[in-house]
This record gives structure tokens, C-alpha cells and sequence, in this order.
């Protein structure tokens, strides 16, 4: 399910007044915050994630902009100062070197003098309201501008009329008729109701009690807070409806809960796991076989034929050995207990011919590796040595910062190889090196070993150093090579050497 058309579904089942939990709902910082607010429009992008004021001093405009990694943030005219100075990625010191003074400006007139007054609504109404205005700005969803301005003001003043308590007293739709027969608007379709939508929708899904039992799991206004995901990161929405067995859609999104909170699976496996098992549902409910227990290996047998016989791609074949994977997981973890065989695919049942496609670093890649990097008096050793290594047998990034300590092996006749688990095939992998990298790992091996005597389980563990402006480009490679392997992804492709 692609994100277009879901920021106005509500959940399956709207909660209940009184199984809302309103400490679920965490505030963005904001002038919302306010018992008063004065929504003034203002020009421009909107610093809709930014808040305080410009950092340059005896500037008191609001930030505008954070135009760097750095944590400095600008005002609208110091920003394009900034811009005009050549965009220095030294922001901190241009602003305390290169910015000058703006002109003094008259504040512009508001078009709007009574705030919004938030301070006077019930506390659970007015936290409701200041929960979805400060996710959908923080979010960059909604401005506040007049439009907003409008649809608050409705919504406050039928929220007095009506007498509630909380906006979850009522279904959405009552409040959208409610609005519509007091607004005095000429499209309340384009002005309003696009607003209610998906002030609703966030609303419900804020405080929904159990958000992994409904059937369709929305990553932004939802999972990713959840999650606690970082800000900006992006996931694909997940539609488990399509699964027509109640047991198996059930158990798979147990499942799926149990890996997504531990990070051991990406939402694209997940979208692999839906689509395979929608498959072997529909085939189930065709051959009238709705119990888990009546699932057993010669039915799976079956089902694989099926899908060869109608024709399935190679993607189709390749989720039917996902769904054996899934299946023989739903009872490793006791999820689904009712499923008769331990093993429904045995290696090799399904063999699937892959063209391989091997993808060559360009030779002038190769040859600014081996002159800028390589050949850098500046480049540290445990930098030198993971190049020469990516740049020899080429390892994916997520193996080369785990690769274990004992990975040099010695072929008992004055060669070497090179040995480690590949945690994405499952297999091991060996291949030969040359005589000058055997000799850089065995002394990165003794750097690691004098730093850690008591553990020293990775080739490449470092201490981290001080954060700094990188002085060379292997330097900078350091500074990469130095982050956590965690963060590291182990589905990086691995290009094939020249």
C-alpha cells in the first residue's frame, strides 16, 4: 500500500472515550503550546521544524533555516547573506566572522488580532487540538496560515457550542456535518474538510490502544512514532487485509510486530512477507483448507506447484520460499502452534536460476582509491588496510566493519585467505589474498589487541576520536569507518573487482 490516499484513513475500530490514554500523546514543542496563539501568516518557506530565533548575534528574528549539518540556524535574511557569501560549509564561523547586521524592518501588519484561545477549552480537547497541530507542522503537513486559522476557529467554537469534553466523543463525521452547518465558506470541501480528514485521522491514531492489530499499519503519523524513528526516515505502509485467512493474517502480523520492535527485518520484507502469504491464503480458501492444522508439507508441495503451473515469475517463486521461511517461523516462536510439520521446503525444492549481474567499480573509481587514498601519508593504517581490503575481495560494508578477528586463515603453503560468515546468504565465505594485505590485517589485528586485550572480537575495532572537520579524504573515510556497526546496512550490494 503506497502512502498516496492514507493520511485520511481512520483505524478499523475508533477507540472508545474511555480506553483513550492521552499521556500517548506527546506534544511538539510550539507556539501551540500557548493558552493564546496568534496564527500570523508569514512569507516564504515556513521554518516548520525549526524553532528559537537566529543565531547571529543581536539578531532576535525567528529561524528560518538550518543551511548545514551544523546546528546553527539563520533568519530568513541572514540566510540568503549566507547564500550570498558563497554558502561556506563553516556556517558557526561565518556567523561569527562574515554575517552582518539586517536592516532594521517594521514588523509586518497580522491580518488576525485575537489569538486562538486554546487555554479555555477543556484540557482534554485542547491537548487533542495541540497534538495534531504540532505533528502535522512539525511534519511539514500544514502551514499556519489563514486556511488552518479558519478550521481551528470552527472547530474551537463548535467544540464550546457542543459542550464536549473531548473530540473523541463524537465519530469524525459528526463533527464534519456539524462544521459544515455553521460554515459560511464557499467550498468547504477545498478549505475545510480537507483539513477535518486528516485532523481526525491523526487524532485516532495517536491514541489508538493497540495499533498492531489493525490491518493496515501506517508508517508516518503512527509507526514512526511508535518506532521512535529518526526524523525524515521513510517506510512503505503495510496492508495486511489482503490476507483472507484470519490465522495466518493474524500470526503474521504477531510476527511481523516481534521483528519490526527488534529491528531484525526491513519493511520491504515485510511487503515480501504480504504479498507471498496473500498468495498461499488464496489458495487455501480455493482448495477449502481454512484450519492451520490441514496446512501441512504435501499441501505446501502443492501450492508450489500451483504457482509454477499458472505461470509464476521468478519474484513469485522466490515469496514462495519466503512463506516456507515464515511459516517454519510462526512456530519457532509459538505464534501459530496448530502447524503440523517443522519443514515445508526443503533446500533445493525450489532452486531458482539467478543471472547474475556483476557490477565493476569504474576504473577511474579504482584508480583514485589507489592514488588519493591508498597512497595518502595522512590515511591511518585501520583505514589503509579496510580499503585494501574492500578494494581486493570487495565485502559488503555491513561484513567488512564486523569482520571477526580470526578471519586470517593460513593455507599451509605460505599463502593466505581471507574467512568469515556472510550473514545475508547464510554461507561462508574464503577467498585468497595477497601478501601485502595478510601483512596490514595481522597488524591491525596487534593495534586491536594492545587497545582491547579482554575483547577484541572485530578486525576493525577502533576507539572513536574527537569529532573534527576531516584533513584528508581518508580521514574522512576514518570518521565513516568509525561508526557503529549496527548502523551499518548488511544489504549493501557488493560490486565485483575489476
Amino acid at each position: 500500500m503506497s502512502a498516496a490516499g492514507t493520511k485520511h484513513l481512520l483505524p478499523s475500530r475508533l477507540p472508545q472515550p474511555h480506553e483513550v490514554d492521552h499521556s500517548r500523546l506527546v506534544i511538539a514543542p510550539g507556539p501551540w503550546l500557548a493558552d493564546q496563539w496568534l496564527v500570523e501568516d508569514q512569507p516564504g518557506r515556513n521554518p516548520r521544524t525549526l524553532t528559537g530565533i537566529c543565531d547571529v548575534a543581536d539578531c532576535v528574528t525567528a529561524a528560518y533555516s538550518r543551511p548545514t549539518a551544523e546546528p546553527a540556524q539563520l533568519c530568513y535574511a541572514h540566510y540568503w547573506q549566507w547564500c550570498r557569501a558563497g554558502k561556506p560549509s563553516d556556517c558557526v564561523g561565518w556567523i561569527a566572522t562574515g554575517a552582518k547586521p539586517c536592516l532594521a524592518r517594521s514588523p509586518r501588519p497580522s491580518s488576525r488580532a485575537t489569538p486562538l484561545d486554546l487555554g479555555s477549552l477543556p484540557p482534554a480537547a485542547a491537548t487533542e487540538i495541540r497534538y495534531v497541530v504540532g505533528t502535522k507542522v512539525t511534519q511539514g503537513d500544514w502551514t499556519p496560515n489563514r486556511g488552518l486559522r479558519l478550521v481551528l476557529d470552527l472547530l474551537i467554537s463548535e467544540v464550546r457550542r457542543d459542550g464536549a469534553t473531548s473530540l473523541l466523543e463524537r465519530r469524525p463525521e459528526d463533527w464534519v456535518l456539524l462544521i459544515r452547518l455553521r460554515c459560511q465558506v464557499r467550498d468547504f470541501n477545498r478549505e475545510v474538510r480537507c483539513y477535518l480528514n486528516t485532523f481526525f485521522s491523526t487524532l485516532q491514531r495517536g491514541v489508538l490502544p493497540d495499533p498492531w492489530a489493525e490491518d493496515k499499519w501506517l508508517w508516518r503519523g503512527c509507526f514512526d512514532r511508535i518506532l521512535a524513528a529518526a526524523p525524515g526516515r521513510e517506510e512503505a505502509n503495510l496492508s495486511w487485509g489482503a490476507i483472507q485467512l484470519p490465522w495466518l493474517r493474524t500470526g503474521a502480523k504477531t510476527l511481523a510486530g516481534m521483528h519490526l520492535k527488534a529491528g531484525t527485518r526491513s519493511s520491504s520484507t515485510l511487503q515480501t512477507w504480504r504479498r507471498g502469504l496473500t498468495a498461499l491464503a488464496d489458495f487455501l480458501i480455493d482448495e477449502g483448507l481454512l484450519e492451520p492444522r490441514q496446512l501441512d508439507r504435501d499441501v505446501f508441495l502443492d501450492f508450489l506447484t500451483h504457482v509454477r503451473e499458472t505461470g509464476g515469475s521468478k519474484q513469485a517463486l522466490l515469496q514462495v520460499n519466503t512463506v516456507a521461511s515464515v511459516l517454519e517461523l510462526l512456530q519457532l516462536e509459538d505464534v501459530v502452534t496448530e502447524l503440523p510439520t517443522p519443514v515445508y521446503l526443503r533446500r533445493g525444492e525450489n532452486a531458482i536460476d539467478r543471472a547474475k549481474q556483476p557490477r565493476p567499480y569504474p576504473e577511474d573509481v579504482i584508480e583514485r582509491v589507489d592514488k588519493l587514498v591508498l597512497a595518502d601519508p595522512q590515511a591511518p593504517p585501520t583505514v589503509r588496510c579496510m580499503i585494501m581490503l574492500l578494494r581486493w575481495g570487495c565485502p559488503r560494508v555491513g561484513e567488512l566493519v564486523t569482520i571477526p578477528f580470526d578471519c586470517l586463515k593460513h593455507n599451509g603453503s605460505g599463502g593466505h585467505w581471507i574467512e568469515y560468515w556472510q550473514s545475508k546468504t547464510s554461507a561462508w565465505r574464503r577467498f585468497p589474498i595477497p601478501e601485502n594485505l595478510a601483512i596490514a590485517i595481522r597488524a591491525q589485528q596487534d593495534q586491536v589487541r594492545a587497545d582491547y586485550p579482554a575483547d577484541h572480537k572485530s578486525s576493525f575495532r577502533r576507539r572513536r576520536a574527537p569529532t573534527s572537520a576531516p584533513a584528508s579524504p581518508a580521514a574522512g573515510l576514518l570518521a565513516a569507518s568509525e561508526t557503529p556497526s549496527g548502523t551499518c546496512s548488511p544489504n549493501t550490494a557488493s560490486p565485483t573487482p575489476p
